[in-house]
């Protein structure tokens, strides 16, 4: 008989000493070319917060607004996943019944602080909406224009992972929110 299996012992973020370390989650989702925080709430309405897309001084992309939480273990960061799953937009098509409508990005930041060095690695985590055909999915009105949408979306980010791969001078990274 194999050996008794012990309990995993709970995952949590630790540095090693003369390190420190943050971890910060943030999660959206791009609905209808448009960016929401899958974290944070409107005031006015009760729906997600949308969030502008800017350029950073230094060339980079901000969201402006987005909310982040702290995370100090696996549990937590599975928390900021699970809430944030719940507002993410799904709907019912002929093919399945809680659709994602929506393509989804999770984001753990870290902030590690070395020898008096300080570094800010992201992991981002993707989830894209399936693409859609109309006839298969039986969309019509709404379910319909979501699916345009995310067949769009999906179609720029093709065409950017083309440009990049051909090495072209151009890529149309500005097609889409997704890209």
């Amino acid at each position: 008989t194999p050996p008794p299996r012990r309990a995993p012992r709970a995952a949590r973020i630790e540095a090693k000493e003369g390190m420190s370390c943050r971890v910060h989650a943030s999660f959206i989702e791009i609905y209808r070319e448009e960016v929401h925080d899958l974290l944070n709430w409107s005031a006015e309405g009760g729906e997600l917060a949308t969030l502008p897309i800017r350029e950073t001084a230094e060339g980079g992309l901000t969201l402006t607004g987005q909310k982040s939480r702290p995370v100090t273990s696996l549990a937590d960061t599975m928390e900021v996943l699970a809430d944030g799953s719940r507002n993410r937009a799904t709907g019912s098509t002929a093919m399945n019944a809680t659709s994602s409508r929506s393509h989804a990005i999770f984001t753990l930041a870290l902030e590690l602080k070395v020898a008096g060095k300080t570094l800010t690695p992201k992991l981002h985590f993707v989830d894209l909406a399936g693409s859609e055909r109309a006839k298969r999915t039986g969309a019509s009105g709404e379910r319909l224009k979501e699916g345009i949408e995310i067949n769009k979306g999906l179609l720029a980010l093709g065409n950017v992972i083309n440009a990049l791969c051909e090495k072209q001078s151009h890529v149309p990274y500005r097609d889409s929110k997704l890209t």
